[in-house]
């Protein structure tokens, strides 16, 4: 086996993006870092869409031991996707692709609901706030969040990696 592949099962895929419209469901470069510093005995894929790519490459730079996999088809996507040991995603159509796949995934919620909205299947977690002003997006409102919290997009910006980081191991 090449040195520089990976072995199926024994990588954490971070899939940061949310498409290029919905940017107030992302977070912030700085938390996954610290998530990646978090996970050390796991080899880390970053994967994004085109319009992700700055974001990815962002996300990469802070977080030396992860590595870079964009430009994929949905069926190449599918494929790094489930042969991961795990997938830490934002609320997308990558979540729920790394869902389908049987894939333990952990999806982490802004302005939506994990209740409506998160992974379906019994190996997955949500990370979510539950904030008073939660839910404030939804299908119907797809590309704005009616955000009333006086800190604007609390519910994704008071995500620690932390959380994420517990939500993982239970999923690893």
């Amino acid at each position: 086996q090449e040195q520089n592949s990976l072995a199926p099962g024994r990588y954490v895929v971070f899939a940061p993006g949310s498409g290029g419209t919905v940017r107030f469901r992302r977070l912030a470069p700085a938390v996954w870092a610290e998530v990646a510093a978090e996970l050390p005995e796991w080899p880390l894929v970053v994967v994004g869409a085109r319009q992700e790519a700055a974001l990815c490459r962002e996300i990469a730079a802070l977080a030396p031991s992860a590595r870079l996999a964009s430009a994929f088809s949905l069926q190449e996507l599918a494929a790094v996707m489930a042969a991961a040991a795990a997938v830490i995603a934002i609320d997308s159509g990558p979540m729920h692709l790394a869902a389908a796949m049987g894939v333990p995934v952990v999806g982490v919620f802004g302005p939506d609901s994990p209740l409506r909205y998160g992974p379906r299947n019994p190996r997955s977690v949500s990370v979510y706030q539950a904030l008073p002003c939660s839910p404030c997006n939804s299908c119907w409102i797809y590309r704005e969040a009616r955000c009333t919290n006086p800190r604007p997009h609390a519910c994704i910006a008071g995500i620690s990696a932390g959380e994420i980081v517990s939500a993982a191991a239970a999923c690893l």
